[in-house]
């Protein structure tokens, strides 16, 4: 993320008004950052709508305990937030076909696929991999 809703997409800028963040373990990490980035940025453009409104997380993790409590999402502000973040976690060990309840989220957390969406997908190898 460069700012001001542009993204690196390969070797492309693309600008989005909407993001979403497939990840798992310390993937986590990145769309935390992200997070932090898209609230800073709001709250420098109070008056303005920021470039970036919503995020949407799905956090993968092997079971409900390694998942990220929810103060970890949400603004340091305690105004109405500028950034719509949602955010859901799958725990494979605990659902009997993760792969399916996965796409199951996907379809129903993540935005609808458009221009002004970007998605990034971050987590280790084999996770990357299995997509």
């Amino acid at each position: 993320y460069s700012g001001n809703g542009s993204f690196l997409v390969g070797r492309k800028p693309q600008q989005a008004s909407r993001c979403a963040a497939l990840v798992a373990g310390s993937g986590v990490t990145p769309a935390i950052a992200l997070l932090r980035d898209l609230q800073s940025e709001a709250r420098s453009a109070p008056k303005s709508t920021p470039p970036v409104r919503e995020l949407a997380v799905l956090h993968v993790t092997r079971t409900k305990e390694e998942a990220l409590p929810a103060q970890w999402y949400e603004t340091e502000d305690t105004k109405e937030p500028s950034i719509v973040c949602r955010v859901r976690n799958v725990a494979t060990s605990e659902t009997p076909d993760s792969k399916e309840q996965i796409s199951l989220v996907l379809k129903e957390h993540f935005p609808s696929p458009s221009d002004d969406v970007v998605v990034i997908v971050c987590g280790p190898k084999g996770f990357v991999d299995d997509l």
